[in-house]
């Protein structure tokens, strides 16, 4: 048999719209099912809840296959959703739809431990809803953050002696590149896109500043300190990670590294356009679920 899937809405005067992937019915009577978190899918950047390329249908179904129970939804002002509460932060509403979903599911569908996942800003929305509640025991960040480190510059360094024509010319250009690229390291973040305007929600969802490093490793440390675990993919087409040692580059002292696992697809695009790079990574989201569902029923 394959997936149910159930459209729903939820949230304040139902504004907020989702589709719910069920597993096959034989799943019911596994004694681990209770074990296994719901899983909560975020828009990536204003793309409608179906991803793109449809990536988030084609995910939600595999993870369903593996028995897990996966909701899919828009955020508000995207797709389907409405609007959120006028005068409200777009970062105040990323965590009120987030704690409005799983209010939903605990309700509907008894659930109690969640796990949140996204492209993008949907990585960063994760981020954040996982700071903030503590239902949640794992999250997953499809190109989240990658904050410049020594790798880095080393990789752009390479890159430019490699290619005899973005070099050449006066020592003034590339001097002028070696400060570009010890201010960058020393800047820190890179915002994903420029400053939103208050007034369009859409873009206040999508355009994110990042916090600063050192903040981000805090809040790891606290979803990680707590029992979360945590997985960061990454792809040649997120070009501010060039290698799989800049995340213990970009966080030396995470506390229980144990519980991150790191992945890096330098084939892969950003979106997942190809089915090959697609189901390498819903693999390793599978195999990451599996290995979180294990946990959580040893810990019973």
């Amino acid at each position: 048999m394959s997936p149910k899937e159930r459209v729903h809405a939820f949230g304040p005067d139902g504004s907020l719209m989702g589709i719910v992937t069920l597993p096959d019915a034989s799943f019911d009577s596994d004694p681990a099912a209770a074990s296994r978190p719901f899983v909560v899918l975020l828009n990536a950047g204003i793309v409608h809840r179906a991803g793109p390329f449809r990536l988030a249908v084609s995910l939600a179904r595999s993870l369903a296959e593996r028995g897990f129970s996966v909701l899919r939804f828009d955020q508000s002002g995207l797709g389907d959703s409405a609007k959120g509460e006028g005068g409200a932060h777009a970062t105040e509403q990323v965590l009120k739809d987030g704690r409005a979903a799983m209010d939903f599911l605990a309700q509907r569908y008894g659930a109690r431990q969640f796990v949140v996942g996204g492209l993008c800003s949907g990585a960063m929305n994760a981020h954040r809803i996982g700071v903030a509640d503590d239902r949640v025991v794992g999250l997953w960040m499809l190109d989240g953050y990658a904050y410049p480190t020594l790798s880095t510059h080393r990789h752009t360094v390479k890159r430019v002696l490699r290619s005899p024509g973005r070099w050449a010319g006066s020592g003034r250009r590339l001097s002028g590149r070696a400060w570009s690229m010890v201010a960058g390291l020393m800047r820190g973040p890179t915002p994903i896109g420029p400053s939103a305007e208050a007034s369009d929600e859409r873009k206040g969802l999508f355009y994110q500043d990042w916090p600063p490093k050192e903040t981000a490793r805090r809040e790891l440390d606290q979803m990680l300190t707590r029992g979360a675990r945590i997985l960061f993919v990454y792809t040649g087409g997120w070009s501010g990670f060039v290698h799989p040692r800049q995340f213990d580059e970009m966080f030396p002292r995470l506390s229980h590294r144990e519980r991150v696992t790191v992945k890096y697809y330098p084939h892969a695009d950003h979106t997942y356009l190809l089915q090959g790079d697609r189901n390498e990574m819903t693999a390793d989201v599978g195999a990451f679920l599996d290995a979180l569902s294990r946990d959580l029923s040893r810990s019973r």
